[in-house]
C-alpha cells in the first residue's frame, strides 16, 4: 500500500522498475556499488584570461512581463533554439575538456568496482522473482524460478540488456505477471519521452504477442482470468485519464473505456489489491483522492466506488479477509496518515462505517505499510525518537492489537544529535544531517556539498549514497538540508513549505548553509550545492538570496521558471500542480507570491552587485515533459546577459580574479536530446554523469 502515489509526479524517477506478479512487488534500481576513489589537493592558479571560450549569447526578445527569452515557450521556441542548444553544448564540452581525466579516472574507479548482483529472492505464487546484472551489463535481467527445487532452471522473464541492444533509449518500468503464471505484461519506453507501451509476453513458449501491444499507456493490470487487461492512457498533456479494458486476441480499437476522469488535477492509475481479489482504480491530485474497485474474478463488472472524493481528503486501500483496509489522513487535510478498515458490506456507506485500525502518536508517521492475512507491517519515521536515527518496523496483530518491535540490524555509522536543528528566520528548528570521515576537523578550508529538495512532502533521506565516496573519501563535507516542503516531520512540515508558505523552504535552506559557515565547518569559497527539478528551484531561489554564499551549484532538470509553468495551462502537469503550488491563474495573490521567488524573474542586476553569482551546471533535456527544457535555458540565457551588461568594458562577470587563486567563474547549461526527467538509463552511463557532476566540483573549488 504506497501512500500519496501521486503527490511527487514531477520526481519519479525513470530508472527504477516496478515488477509485480500478484500485485505490486516494486524493485528499487540497481546502481550502487563499493567504490574506491582519488586523493589530491589543489590545483596550479588559473589565470582570469585563461578563459578557454566564449559562452554563448541567446538573442533578447522583449514579450510580456519584460521577459527577454520568453520566446523560447513557443512551440517553435525548440526548433529557433537550436542553434543556441548545440553552442551551449559545444560551450560546456570546451570548458569541461581539461577534466576530462578526471572524469575518466571517476568512472574507470567506480566501474571496475560494480559487481554483478542480484536481488533478494520474493516468493509469489509458487515462483521466486527476482533481478540479476550480468557483468558489464547496463539493465537489469528480470527472473524467476519454481520456489519447489533448489534446482529449478531460471526462466527469464525479460533482459533488458538484449531490448536495448535495438534502442538507443531504453526503460522497462512495470513487469506483472497474470494469476495463472502463464502470460507477463510490461511497459517500456524506447524514446526517452516517457512515452511508454504495453507489451505481452507468453512465459510458457517465449512468443511476444505483437497483435497485443498497447501503445501510450502509464499503469496495467491483469484480470484473474489471465487474458484480461486493465490499462490506462494519458491525454494531450501526459495526464492519464482513461481507464480501458483489453481482451487478449481482440482488436486494440475495439477495448472498452470502463472510466474516464473528467478533472484535470487527477490522475488515473490501475493496480490490484494484494491478496488479488481487487482490481484498484485509483484517481489522485496532490491533496485528495478517490478509489474505485473492480472484482479481478469479474472482468467485466463495473467500478464500484469506495468514497467519493472530498477536497483535502487522501485514502489508498489494500485488501484482507473481508474488510478493505485504508490509509488515510480522515478528519484533517494536513494530519499524519492513520490505518482505518471497513467491512465490504458497508463500502460506500459514507466514512462513518469507517474503524480506526492504528493512529500514529503526535510526532510520528506511518512511512510504508505492507498487508498480511492477520498482520500489518508499518514502517514508522519519528520526528525526535529514532534511535540512532533509523525509523522504526513494528508488526501489528490485526486480531489482538499486539504490536512487536522488529530489531533492527546493528547501526553502520555513529550518529551525533545536534540539538533542536538550525534555526530558520522564523525561530523553527531546522535538521541538518552531516556526513564527513570520522575525526574531521572543523574546517574553513572543508570542501561541503549541500543537498536540498524540500516540496511534494517528499524526505530528503539520509541513506547511503555511494557516488558520495570520492567526495568523502577526500575530506568533503556532504550536508542534508531537511528543509520545510519534505516530509521529514509529518504534513505538517511539508504544509509550512508549499503554496503561500513557499518562501520558508528557501529561507532554511539559507540558513543552513549560513550555518556551515559560522560553525567553522567550510566557508563561502568551499561550499557548493546541488539539487534537482523543485530541488533545482530550491538552490535557485538561494542562490538569488545569497549569491556570495555558495561556490558552485548543480541543477538539474530545474524548475527555474514557476510562474510561467503554472500559468500556462497548456502544459503537462500545470493543473495537477496547483495544490502543491497555488493557482496564480484565478488568485492574485498567488501570482504575485509566486513571483516574489520565481528564481528566473528574480535573476536581476541589484543581485549581481550583492555578490558573484557562483559556477553554475545546469542540465535539461529536450524530451523532458516534466520541466520544459525553456525553464533552464531561460535562466542561463537571462544570467549571461545580466553578467555582461553589469561587468566593466562589457567582460562576462563569469571569470575569476587574477590573483586571488580561485578557479574562474563558468555558467555551463547542458542539454540531452535522448533522456527525459530522470537522466541517463543505465548503471554504467549513470557513472559517467555521476563522474561528471563530480569533475565539475573538483573544477569549480580547483581541486584536482
Amino acid at each position: 500500500m504506497r501512500l500519496n502515489q501521486d503527490r511527487a509526479i514531477r520526481e519519479i524517477s525513470s530508472s527504477t522498475a516496478r515488477f509485480v506478479a500478484t500485485s505490486e512487488w516494486l524493485q528499487r534500481s540497481s546502481q550502487r556499488g563499493l567504490f574506491s576513489w582519488l586523493k589530491g589537493g589543489k590545483g596550479r592558479k588559473r589565470r582570469a584570461n585563461e578563459h578557454p571560450a566564449a559562452a554563448p549569447e541567446w538573442p533578447a526578445k522583449p514579450q510580456v512581463e519584460e521577459d527577454d527569452f520568453a520566446w523560447l515557450e513557443a512551440a517553435e521556441g525548440e526548433q529557433e533554439a537550436r542553434p543556441y542548444i548545440d553552442a551551449e553544448n559545444r560551450y560546456t564540452k570546451t570548458v569541461m575538456k581539461d577534466s576530462r581525466p578526471i572524469q575518466q579516472l571517476l568512472y574507470e574507479e567506480m566501474a571496475d568496482r560494480v559487481e554483478p548482483e542480484d536481488t533478494v529472492p520474493e516468493e509469489i505464487d509458487g515462483y521466486l522473482y527476482y533481478v540479476r546484472f550480468v557483468e558489464d551489463g547496463q539493465f537489469p535481467v528480470y527472473c524467476r524460478r519454481k520456489a519447489d527445487s533448489s534446482n529449478a532452471p531460471e526462466e527469464i522473464l525479460v533482459d533488458q540488456n538484449k531490448e536495448a541492444m535495438n534502442h538507443p533509449y531504453i526503460c522497462i518500468n512495470l513487469l506483472k505477471v497474470s494469476s495463472d503464471n502463464r502470460m507477463l505484461a510490461f511497459t517500456m519506453d524506447t524514446t526517452g519521452g516517457d512515452s511508454f507501451s504495453v507489451h505481452v509476453k507468453d512465459l510458457k513458449t517465449g512468443a511476444r504477442l505483437k497483435s497485443d501491444t498497447i501503445p501510450n499507456v502509464v499503469s496495467v493490470e491483469w484480470a484473474d482470468d489471465g487474458k484480461t487487461l486493465f490499462y490506462t492512457v494519458p491525454d494531450h498533456l501526459k495526464r492519464p485519464y482513461k481507464l480501458y479494458r483489453h481482451v487478449l486476441g481482440t482488436p486494440i480499437n475495439q477495448d472498452e473505456l470502463l472510466y474516464e476522469e473528467h478533472d484535470h488535477a487527477f490522475f488515473l492509475h490501475v493496480d490490484r489489491t494484494k491478496d488479488k481479489k481487487f482490481i484498484t482504480v485509483m484517481s489522485n491530485a496532490k491533496t485528495t483522492s478517490e478509489v474505485r474497485v473492480i472484482p479481478s474474478n469479474q472482468p467485466t463488472a463495473s467500478p464500484v466506488l469506495i468514497h467519493p472524493r472530498e477536497p483535502g481528503l487522501e485514502y489508498y486501500i489494500d485488501h484482507r479477509g473481508d474488510d478493505f483496509l485504508i490509509i488515510t489522513n480522515v478528519g484533517n487535510q494536513m494530519k499524519d496518515y492513520a490505518i482505518m478498515r471497513v467491512a465490504e458490506k458497508d463500502v460506500g456507506n459514507g466514512r462513518e462505517h469507517w474503524q480506526t485500525v492504528l493512529s500514529p502518536s503526535p510526532g510520528t508517521q506511518i512511512e510504508d505499510v505492507d498487508v498480511f492475512s492477520s498482520h500489518i507491517i508499518c514502517v514508522f519515521i519519528y520526528s525526535y525518537e529514532r534511535s540512532m536515527g533509523l525509523p522504526q518496523v513494528r508488526v501489528f496483530n490485526l486480531e489482538n492489537q499486539e504490536v512487536h518491535l522488529v530489531p533492527l540490524p546493528e547501526a553502520l555509522c555513529t550518529l551525533h544529535p545536534g540539538g533542536n536543528g538550525v534555526k530558520s528566520h522564523d525561530g523553527t528548528g531546522i535538521p541538518l544531517t552531516l556526513v564527513h570521515k570520522k575525526g574531521l576537523p572543523l574546517s574553513s578550508d572543508n570542501p561541503t556539498l549541500m543537498l536540498g529538495y524540500g516540496a511534494y512532502g517528499q524526505p530528503l533521506e539520509a541513506d547511503f549514497r555511494a557516488h558520495h565516496l570520492p567526495l568523502l573519501n577526500r575530506g568533503w563535507v556532504i550536508a542534508l538540508a531537511h528543509v520545510r516542503g519534505g516530509g521529514e516531520l509529518g504534513r505538517e512540515w511539508y504544509r509550512q513549505g508549499c503554496q503561500l508558505n513557499k518562501h520558508n523552504s528557501f529561507h532554511d535552506f539559507v540558513a543552513c548553509a549560513e550555518h556551515l559557515v559560522s560553525s567553522g565547518y567550510t566557508s563561502p569559497s568551499r561550499l557548493v550545492a546541488k539539487g534537482s527539478s523543485a530541488g533545482g528551484l530550491l538552490i535557485g531561489a538561494a542562490v538569488n538570496m545569497r549569491p556570495d554564499l555558495f561556490r558552485a551549484v548543480i541543477m538539474g532538470v530545474p524548475f527555474l521558471n514557476p510562474l510561467a509553468a503554472m500559468t500556462n495551462e497548456s502544459l503537462p502537469l500545470t493543473i495537477h500542480e496547483y495544490d502543491e503550488w497555488g493557482n496564480p491563474n484565478t488568485d492574485e495573490e498567488v501570482y504575485n507570491y509566486i513571483k516574489s521567488y520565481d528564481p528566473y524573474i528574480n535573476l536581476s542586476q541589484p543581485n549581481l552587485r550583492h555578490g558573484r553569482y557562483p559556477s553554475m551546471l545546469v542540465t535539461t533535456s529536450t524530451l523532458d515533459n516534466r520541466v520544459p527544457f525553456w525553464s533552464p535555458a531561460k535562466y542561463v540565457a537571462k544570467l549571461r546577459a545580466l553578467q555582461r551588461a553589469e561587468a566593466p568594458h562589457g567582460e562576462e562577470q563569469a571569470n575569476g580574479d587574477a590573483n586571488d587563486g580561485e578557479a574562474e567563474r563558468v555558467v555551463l547549461l547542458k542539454v540531452s536530446d535522448s533522456t527525459g526527467h530522470g537522466g541517463e538509463g543505465g548503471r554504467y552511463n549513470n557513472l559517467k554523469e555521476v563522474a561528471f557532476d563530480h569533475a565539475f566540483l573538483f573544477k569549480s573549488l580547483n581541486m584536482q
